[in-house]
């Protein structure tokens, strides 16, 4: 389960903004290929449908050529991005999960 929908999609946002900004006007495909990352893994980032590891966030700001205060400050753009995610705790509860049971 995903602990913050809203976050992952202001994430990806972002990132976009950043493409389309970007003086070469890169396709996702392109992006892609300069953050050595496959072209689907990239457009779920972008749709906010993954969440991707520090080590992809660095391929994709270096593949901008962007600094991270750059990107922090479009990050800062969206506020949900400021809030704290919620805790394990603060996640609704599971439905419980039936044992499989052989006949």
């Amino acid at each position: 389960m995903n602990r913050n929908p809203d976050g992952l999609q202001a994430l990806g946002d972002a990132i976009e903004s950043l493409r389309k900004r970007d003086d070469r006007r890169p396709s996702q495909e392109r992006m892609a290929a300069i953050a050595d990352m496959d072209r689907t893994h990239y457009a779920s980032i972008e749709r906010g449908m993954a969440n991707p590891t520090f080590e992809k966030l660095w391929a994709i700001v270096s593949g901008l050529g962007i600094t991270w205060e750059t990107f922090g400050r479009e990050l800062d753009r969206h506020s949900v991005l400021r809030r704290r995610p919620i805790t394990r705790s603060q996640m609704p509860a599971r439905r419980a999960m039936r044992k499989w049971k052989e006949p």
